[in-house]
């Protein structure tokens, strides 16, 4: 539609400048009333365009909010997986360290074909704190983002931080102070 307007546009631009460039015709009033009408015309294809234009970013507008929403979505499940993640990590890090058989499996013997070793329970108090601890860190993680920052503690605090805040708050009141002082 743009394109087409542009192209109205331009020959509606030839068709003034050729008026323009025609000899007088015998009634001043019959070119008066064209050179209206090509103006008229003008102003119609140009707010044409103008609404066009206006559509189409409304129209990029609403593609930005839905790949918003797939984004969203998509960290949602990221969340999820790392959550799985930080539950099952303290396990296998501390079975990869222990590295020694818990279970006996003896295929060979009718009556107890699997044993467990009576070191087994080592492995589930250690195990059981880490990941109980890792999933509190997790969960302090999304509920404090600000206070749990991973970048440098410079960037952090200029990103929000209860410390930024407070310090914003002084700056405020001297400022305050400051404007009493002068009678402002």
């Amino acid at each position: 539609m743009i394109e087409t307007a542009d192209a109205i546009m331009s020959m509606l631009d030839a068709m003034q400048a050729s008026l323009k460039d025609s000899p007088p015709p015998t009634s001043p009033s019959l070119r008066k009333s064209t050179e209206r009408a090509i103006a008229y015309r003008q102003r119609t294809f140009k707010s044409t365009v103008l609404r066009v234009y206006s559509l189409e970013k409304r129209a990029q507008s609403i593609i930005q909010v839905y790949q918003a929403l797939i984004t969203q979505a998509d960290s949602h499940a990221m969340k999820f997986i790392a959550v799985l993640t930080l539950i099952f990590l303290p396990v296998t890090g501390v079975a990869t360290v222990f590295s020694s058989p818990f279970f006996n499996v003896d295929f060979d013997l009718d009556s107890t074909p699997l044993r467990v070793a009576q070191c087994f329970w080592k492995f589930w108090a250690v195990v059981a704190p880490l990941t109980f601890g890792t999933c509190l860190l997790c969960m302090l993680w999304f509920q404090f983002p600000a206070d749990f920052s991973i970048r440098h503690p410079i960037s952090s605090f200029r990103e929000g931080s209860s410390v930024r805040k407070w310090a914003q708050s002084q700056k405020e009141k001297r400022a305050r102070r400051k404007q009493g002082k002068l009678g402002v």
